[in-house]
């Protein structure tokens, strides 16, 4: 039934939805051509649709949709553009959200009939996943759309504008002062120890602590700097460079911090020295017997058993970076340092992720303004 001019109404699933038919003119036998564009949920978003295709064959930039399949055209995108020129893991990444997410959802549907509705109901559908990780499913998607867009296979790009899920900010919990020497104190025998210790000192991510190497920790007039490099991604391989641009960076330690992890080289040399050539030399600091990446699952699995002993509020080892960030901002140390620190790419997220330890210093910044005019 026709609802408006060039407006058609159908039903799926139940419930009722639009069409619109796209008038291309007349071939070249002088016969009327159309193209049918579907999953239109109101009148009104059929005719935006609509209007929006009309100025655009007004305009010459009418693009023929494509006639390949989503996941052919995705395939394609991936192996001519992506390969090559993002990071293996990123590569990865794309692949695996391809297969196991999009394909699924959209991967049958041709290019060119590819709608916004698609999308929108895609999401509706991920609700077992993350927002997060939502958000990065459509990023991977809009990306291929709009390099889909350029080639003109498609008119416009229909993940462009899609509503998002928003990220809730995960809660944390954190050790105070007492709680961490006590943790320390007692996790001294430890397989593990020093590495608990390091990402305590330094609010270091696992990842970039289990990527650090011996020709990273250099001394200094001060003390000693930890260089973060490369780090161990969550497939359990090196990979160079950080999480991000900022994540690049230089994290003094104190003297005792330093010490604990030289005490690790006579266990790596004697280890050297025992397994000879199966010993894998990646001059790292925290790794295997045979000198392995050691993996985060297991690092994770062995903080759970050894904190089973030790009489502690339960946390996750990645807390220990929150646990750093919140004893050095509660002790005034300025959050641009702390943010230095722990490799944020900028103060702001610093002070949104830890804005739970601001207030008081709020309050003591007042009371040190009002004492300060006091004394005129």
């Amino acid at each position: 039934m026709a609802r408006a001019s060039n407006i058609y109404e159908y039903k799926k699933n139940g419930k009722t939805h639009y069409y619109i038919m796209i008038d291309l003119g007349k071939d070249k036998n002088n016969k009327r051509k159309q193209k049918k564009k579907m999953g239109f949920k109101s009148v009104k978003e059929a005719k935006q649709a609509l209007l929006e295709y009309q100025n655009e064959l007004k305009k010459g930039q009418y693009a023929e949709p494509s006639k390949q399949t989503f996941s052919e055209y995705f395939d394609e995108w991936v192996r001519t553009e992506k390969e090559g020129t993002v990071k293996e893991v990123t590569l990865r990444d794309y692949k695996n959200i391809g297969k196991s997410i999009l394909y699924p959802h959209i991967g049958n549907i041709q290019l060119g009939s590819l709608t916004r509705e698609h999308i929108v109901d895609m999401i509706s559908e991920l609700d077992t996943y993350s927002a997060k990780y939502i958000r990065k499913i459509i990023g991977v998607l809009n990306d291929s759309l709009k390099h889909a867009a350029e080639q003109e296979f498609i008119s416009k790009n229909v993940a462009s504008n899609v509503p998002l899920p928003r990220i809730k900010q995960r809660e944390f919990q954190v050790w105070n002062s007492k709680q961490v020497a006590k943790f320390l104190d007692e996790s001294k025998d430890m397989t593990y120890h020093v590495l608990y210790r390091t990402l305590l000192m330094t609010g270091m991510r696992i990842g970039e602590a289990l990527g650090l190497r011996w020709k990273d920790i250099t001394e200094t007039s001060t003390g000693y700097v930890l260089s973060i490099r490369q780090t161990v991604n969550n497939n359990g391989l090196l990979e160079t460079g950080g999480k991000t641009k900022s994540s690049l960076r230089n994290v003094e330690i104190d003297a005792e911090t330093a010490n604990y992890i030289f005490s690790l080289k006579d266990t790596i040399n004697r280890n050297k020295e025992k397994f000879k050539d199966s010993y894998t030399d990646n001059d790292l600091i925290f790794c295997t017997r045979h000198g392995n990446v050691l993996q985060q699952p297991n690092v994770r699995t062995a903080y759970r058993k050894d904190m089973q002993s030790i009489d502690l509020p339960r946390i996750r080892i990645h807390d220990f970076r929150h646990t750093h960030a919140t004893l050095l901002l509660e002790r005034k140390i300025n959050p641009k340092v702390v943010s230095e620190r722990l490799g944020h790419s900028s103060v702001v997220i610093t002070l949104t992720t830890y804005a739970h330890v601001l207030p008081t210093m709020q309050t003591e910044a007042v009371s040190a303004l009002s004492s300060l005019l006091k004394e005129r």
